[in-house]
Parts: structure tokens; sequence; C-alpha cells
């Protein structure tokens, strides 16, 4: 596991699970961990970018962590059509045991995840009540992210979208910061990050053509709001004329 999980919620959901009754014992540092009846495993696997964790490979029912990377949860239209309807990015969590043929799991990047059977999951639930709670309290945050997601892509016009998303994410990168270095924001960057997406990834999760969002990055730096610089960089301008433009800033422009 990469050592900043050690800090984050996930690397201490790992180690409580080391620590139960029936487990082996093994290190939390070790690259798996296995339970005494040798079928509940957890293991590190690594996916290049492009990966999909399809509907077969999750009878099983596992519970991905992400440690590295963004992992996405996929719908396909009949024509072909894609969207991204939920992105995760490190110290997030997908449970892979509900997938179908047209909802799958993609790895946008590069990814590092951890694999919970969740059959142990549930078990350690059961047994230790800051297990439940860590469990819970990232599900809880995490169906709140996609409301409030739903809601952008329901009402918003697509600069609004856009500038809501460059604030999400860069408000979720710092919450895996704080949570992997132990400190406030020290060291984090407000106004600059890398953002790893394309363009046509990002208007998949936003329900925008690639062109679209294009258009919608032009229409932020004109604003002097936010700009795209190069690799994928985000530098942002004016973090209130931003937020303005999110929520609610931005409106259609009217036909004469």
């Amino acid at each position: 596991m990469n050592v900043r999980c050690e800090t984050c919620w996930l690397g201490e959901l790992w180690s409580l699970l080391a620590q139960a009754e029936d487990w082996d014992g093994r290190a939390f540092e070790a690259s798996y961990a296995s339970a005494s009846d040798g079928d509940l495993i957890c293991t590190v696997r690594k996916v290049k970018k492009g990966t999909v964790l399809a509907a077969n490979e999750a009878e099983d029912e596992k519970v991905y962590g992400v440690c590295e990377g963004v992992l996405a949860r996929q719908h396909f239209l009949s024509d072909g059509r894609r969207s991204l309807v939920e992105l995760f990015l490190p110290g997030e969590i997908a449970a892979l045991g509900n997938t179908t043929d047209n909802m799958q799991f993609v790895a946008l990047t590069p990814c590092e995840l951890v694999v919970f059977p969740l059959q142990l999951l549930e078990k350690a639930r059961r047994s230790s009540e800051r297990v439940d709670c860590l469990y819970f309290n990232h599900l809880e945050r995490q169906a709140n992210q996609v409301l409030e997601h739903c809601a952008d892509i329901s009402r918003k016009t697509p600069p609004e979208r856009l500038a809501s998303f460059l604030l999400e994410y860069r408000d979720r990168a710092k919450a895996l910061h704080v949570a992997s270095s132990g400190e406030e924001a020290a060291g984090f960057d407000d106004k600059e990050y890398r953002l790893p997406l394309r363009g046509r990834e990002v208007g998949d999760y936003l329900a925008l053509e690639s062109e679209t969002v294009s258009r919608c990055y032009s229409r932020l730096a004109e604003s002097f709001a936010a700009k795209l610089n190069g690799g994928n960089t985000v530098r942002i301008l004016n973090e209130e004329k931003l937020r303005e433009i999110a929520e609610g800033g931005l409106p259609r422009r009217k036909k004469n």
C-alpha cells in the first residue's frame, strides 16, 4: 500500500482489519493480509489507465479503496454514449458488488487500489464500532457528493458546472492532503493544482461535449476566474469570482 495511505482513513481501516482476532497477524506495511480461513484476502492491486472492472469481476462483492489515481463509475446508453456518474479520488471507496453490464468501473488514470472483501468488511463492521463509523461516514460523504453533482448537472449552465467541478476537485484533493499529512492545509496550493482528467473525461462527468468543455474553460478565463495551463494544471485566478459562477453567476446568454 502506498505509504501515504498509512495516515488516511484507508490506512486506518486496513490496520483495524489486520488487528482483527481472526487475522494471521501480518504487519500493516505488508502488501496483503489474509484471514485465517484462507478465503478472505485483502490485496493491493495496480491497474492501468482504461482498465474496466466489469460486472463479472464483482461477483465476489469487493470494496475498492483508491490509494492513487482516479476511478470512475461509467454508464453507457444503447447508442454508446458514456456518462461518468461518479468519481473516486484517493482516499475514497467504490463498492463493486452491484455493477451491471452497462454500469462499470473504469480507471481514468493508472490506479493503485486496496481491495477489501465485502464479507470481511461487514464482519469487521459488526464487531468494531470504529470500523463501522469510518465506513459509514465515508459512504455518507460520497453519497452527498453524488447528490450535489446531480443538482449541478440538472440546473446549472455549462460554465457553472465546470466552475463547480474545479472547486469540487480542488477541495477533495485538499482533503486528501490534510488527511495524508496530518496537518492543516500546510503545503497545499489552493490556487494551482493538477487535474489528471482530459476534456472528454471532464465532459462525460459534466454531461458536456469536449468542445463545450473547451469553450467553458475559455469563458472562465475571460471572466478572470480560472484557466487551464499546460500539463492539465488548473490555475484559480479569483476564487471569489469562480465560486460566484459556480453558484449561478453565469446564466445562459439570452438570444436577441
